[in-house]
């Protein structure tokens, strides 16, 4: 199997480097959008009892003004890629919205793998991608918790909010958050704070402006 992942990993490259996608560390491929966006797409991968080949597409879109003001509210280096401000497995875009990994079980299989690959990114990844191309979509999933997890909504959503000049949102999202948090005082919480403060005092400069 190790024969048929490698390539597996060679052919994808391939095919993705014709669709205009980058290649990054590890099996992770941006593609860029606008000048703010990146689409993104990650191959996990794992073997199955049977012995196949089992990768999991993951499709996203990362923002980089949002990501990078969050990194900047919170302290943390830039970095140019990860992690994606949304993101979703390939087989929930689709029509029939479940896991749907690809599956390789021999060297064989690696060209027809590959193929279905390409047509569900082209046919649904595209599709999220040019969908969320707009900051205001990107609000509106990260409001929902949609491709994207609470936590991490809950960096991004305050800073999306700014950027789309509704300080006022973003101010009153933090009270709430802050509020939810109560006298907690682990490392999560003490980090979330220390954002928190960091960005009221970006928006209170903003709305006074």
């Amino acid at each position: 199997m190790a024969a048929a992942e490698h390539l597996f990993l060679k052919a994808a490259q391939s095919a993705l480097l014709e669709q205009g996608f980058k290649k990054r560390t590890g099996q992770i491929y941006t593609k860029a959008l606008t000048e703010t966006v990146l689409g993104w797409l990650g191959l996990n991968r794992s073997i199955r009892r049977d012995g196949r080949l089992e990768v999991n597409p993951v499709i996203g879109i990362r923002h980089q003004p949002v990501e990078r003001l969050v990194a900047q509210m919170t302290g943390e280096p830039f970095h140019e890629y990860i992690p994606p401000t949304l993101s979703t497995h390939l087989g929930y875009l689709s029509r029939e919205n479940r896991y749907t990994p690809v599956l390789v079980g021999s060297e064989d299989q690696v060209a027809s793998s590959i193929e279905q690959l390409v047509r569900s990114l082209l046919t649904y990844g595209g599709t999220f991608m040019e969908q969320h191309m707009d900051l205001g979509v990107v609000v509106d999933s990260l409001r929902n918790s949609k491709y994207t997890v609470p936590e991490q909504a809950g960096y991004r959503l305050p800073v999306a909010f700014y950027l789309t000049g509704d300080p006022g949102a973003a101010q009153a999202y933090l009270r709430a958050q802050l509020s939810s948090l109560g006298s907690r005082s682990d490392g999560a919480a003490v980090l979330y704070q220390e954002f928190s403060g960091r960005l009221s005092e970006l928006l209170s400069r903003s709305e006074s402006a």
